[in-house]
């Protein structure tokens, strides 16, 4: 029994790891794609819309993957959460058009914001399959979505030259394919998705949503803000150069979200049973596996560093090989702190992050004004650096109140969701 439970767990995380490196490779391949046919000024404007686009869409993601994995309903709350996230979408796509008229934005800019928006409807699809540990399921899910992603993408900027189109002609895919297999897998289990729940339910799950994908943007916004600054202080083709650097960076959150989400339904499991011991053994072993593979990742790049920039940027942007081994000694505070957020999110302490996230935004607001004129690109990437040391800090204190709390509180460890985090 002891061995099927931990091949089910390795199975579990290989899922897990396989889905998101092939669906964030996908995304990361799009800047190369761009870079590609287009150029770096191209990937400089691309780099902006998503720099504007994606901290919106966190927020209005209401963290459902997160939400739904740690959920005990989820197939009798399915039409409560179907019914929120649908709202969620509308707000959205009412603040991107608005925005999207004020700054005069192209058809790129619509069209990716749509393709996030499908995004975050696929969030809660693979929230409710990750509660029920079927991980393979979303595996499958994110390959599909990435490889449409890479193809369609690769065929309008070959043959029409237009990003917005292959974005476009993605989004069709890929919304027809949720009515035609998503839903109809679902309903095969839940009697009813028909969106529906009273007003107080459906205010509570979208508040408590609201709480973690605040921190989800602020998160985004810790990789936005220096980007902002380039385009200000420099243009579109060091903003291209310094995306090119960071990309790497980006793409090492790869490893957080595919043990992250395993590990959130296996502290799940430990609550439920009221096991203290097994909930502290995860937390510990997961934190060991983090700081072991950060330091792996690191190594990688200080010995192949130039070698991994001359394969996907070209021999003329080699020269930015120092940034990018700068940029991965980020990754250790990147790790840690998100496994300490991940464990206070398995309690329910929701809010709390509200009272720190400001202050690693602020900082990092100072840092890259004084370092960013001054350093250019590699100032860029220092400002990123410092912001993950502060969330480190910050997420680290707030995770050891938290666990004292946890270890030395009552028999019964469930933390109800109106738990005051303070």
């Amino acid at each position: 029994m002891l061995i099927k439970g931990g091949i089910k767990k390795l199975d579990n995380t290989l899922y897990a790891l396989g889905s998101n490196i092939n669906y964030t490779l996908a995304i990361w391949l799009v800047s190369v794609i761009i870079n590609h046919f287009l150029g770096a000024g191209e990937l400089g404007r691309f780099s902006l819309a998503q720099a504007i686009i994606s901290p919106i869409a966190l927020l209005f993601q209401l963290q459902m993957k997160m939400l739904a994995t740690i959920e005990y309903d989820i197939k009798g709350r399915f039409p409560l959460y179907q019914k929120t996230i649908l709202f969620s979408e509308c707000v959205f796509m009412i603040v991107i058009l608005v925005i999207g008229i004020i700054t005069k934005q192209p058809g790129l800019f619509y069209a990716f914001a749509l393709f996030k928006a499908v995004e975050v409807y696929y969030n809660l699809i693979q929230g409710y399959h990750q509660s029920g540990n079927n991980f393979r399921y979303v595996f499958f899910n994110s390959t599909f979505r990435g490889a449409v992603l890479i193809l369609l993408l690769i065929t309008g900027l070959r043959f029409l030259r237009s990003a917005s189109i292959g974005f476009f002609a993605t989004n069709v895919v890929l919304i027809s394919t949720i009515f035609i297999y998503d839903l109809r897998n679902i309903k095969r289990e839940v009697p009813s998705i028909a969106p529906r729940g009273s007003t107080g339910e459906t205010k509570k799950l979208f508040t408590d949503g609201v709480t973690i994908s605040l921190v989800a943007c602020m998160d985004s916004l810790i990789v936005s803000i220096p980007r902002f600054m380039i385009k200000a202080e420099y243009n579109e083709v060091e903003l291209g150069k310094f995306t090119m650097v960071l990309q790497f960076f980006i793409a090492a959150t790869i490893f957080v979200v595919s043990v992250g989400h395993p590990f959130l339904v296996r502290l799940k499991s430990s609550l439920q049973k009221n096991d203290k011991r097994s909930f502290n053994l995860e937390v510990r072993n997961t934190l060991l596996l983090f700081l072991g593979a950060s330091s792996l990742v690191i190594i990688g790049f200080i010995l192949f560093g130039d070698l991994v920039m001359r394969i996907f940027w070209g021999r003329e942007n080699a020269y930015l090989s120092t940034e990018l081994k700068l940029s991965m000694t980020g990754i250790v505070p990147l790790f840690l702190s998100s496994i300490f957020i991940y464990v206070i999110n398995s309690l329910k302490y929701f809010r709390i992050h509200l009272m720190y996230y400001p202050v690693i935004l602020v900082s990092e607001l100072i840092i890259g004004f004084f370092i960013i004129p001054a350093y250019g690109i590699r100032g860029g990437v220092m400002t990123v650096v410092f912001a993950q040391v502060i969330r480190m800090i910050l997420s680290g204190t707030v995770f050891f109140i938290v666990l004292r709390r946890f270890r030395n509180g009552p028999d019964t460890i469930m933390v109800d969701d109106n738990t005051v985090a303070v």
